[in-house]
């Protein structure tokens, strides 16, 4: 597959982004086609881990959902840096978009609903609702099944009304029941909200927010710009559920809980960055140079390797 560079990517030649690129390139990345439960064909690109000899087990995996109007190209920067230093990422084209028979027009809030959907019988394999986020669980349990990825260090990354669907489905993930086998969902690691938006078409993101698996549970990371409004809305709204847990990096001032113990892991991060981008374009922002090293992908780095490392 040919790498699509998405606007706002604003690393230069020779950067560490574009050796990074370089590197994952070495990777041959797959191009994966689905059908959901309501018929809806999927397309997703699965970028595989850069992996060195040092290297044990399968690495950890982001499911990357892009903003509305966007596709997996438009966040393919951000997939190719975490593929690049060691994570896997599958990026679908949520339904209607992405390809000559993309219409986003059309969308409504049932839709998105759908996107996050994972519902019926009481086995999961059997579930009659399986939206465009659990289509793609289901393709990593399948590698996991296998011994190529890990269900136990699963990361899900949503921006904008991605991040909407996200929570959702995290929601609906955790409601699973566990079996005689074992669980069968809430088995995620973390979250990450890139630039969320509050409600787009009457999908709001606000009753996931009230869920307790993500009022108070999860791991979150939320990214936004400068005139994210809605990121630190949703992130102030988290803080007042999680006041001994949180960190918090606004430009270059950093703010944690008075009351976290020492050496606990924080549950709830902001990361907000001195830039007028967002969306998709925040997220495929790659740093200049070493200098200027600090970005969402190396914020989602830092988390990603936190939450999956991190004893249950």
């Amino acid at each position: 597959m040919t790498g699509t560079a998405a606007q706002g990517q604003v690393s230069a030649p020779g950067a560490p982004a574009v050796a990074a690129e370089a590197q994952a390139a070495a990777a041959r990345d797959e191009r994966l086609r689905f059908t959901t439960s309501d018929d809806v064909p999927l397309e997703a690109w699965y970028y595989p881990a850069a992996r060195s000899d040092d290297d044990v087990g399968p690495p950890a995996v982001v499911i990357l959902l892009h903003e509305l109007g966007g596709s997996h190209a438009s966040v393919e920067p951000l997939a190719r840096d975490l593929q690049a230093n060691g994570i896997a990422v599958v990026a679908p084209n949520l339904r209607h978009h992405g390809g000559d028979s993309a219409d986003i027009r059309s969308l409504k809030s049932t839709d998105f609903a759908k996107m996050a959907a994972t519902a019926g019988s009481r086995v999961r394999a059997q579930a009659r609702d399986r939206g465009d986020v659990e289509t793609v669980r289901n393709w990593i349990k399948s590698q996991a099944d296998a011994g190529r990825l890990d269900m136990s260090k699963v990361v899900v990354v949503g921006v904008g009304v991605g991040a909407a669907v996200a929570a959702h489905w995290i929601v609906a993930d955790a409601a699973w029941p566990a079996i005689a086998t074992g669980p069968q969902g809430g088995e995620v690691r973390g979250l990450v909200l890139v630039s969320p938006a509050w409600i787009t078409r009457g999908f709001s993101i606000a009753p996931a927010l009230g869920a307790e698996r993500v009022k108070r549970d999860i791991p979150i990371l939320v990214i936004g710009g400068s005139k994210d409004a809605d990121a630190v809305k949703i992130y102030e709204l988290l803080k007042k559920q999680r006041p001994d847990g949180w960190h918090e990096k606004r430009g270059q001032t950093f703010k944690q809980a008075p009351k976290l113990p020492e050496h606990t892991l924080p549950s709830l991060f902001l990361r907000q960055f001195e830039t007028d981008l967002t969306g998709d374009r925040l997220a495929a922002t790659m740093p200049r140079n070493q200098r200027q090293a600090a970005s969402p992908s190396a914020a989602i780095q830092a988390f990603v390797g936190a939450v999956t490392s991190a004893e249950r």
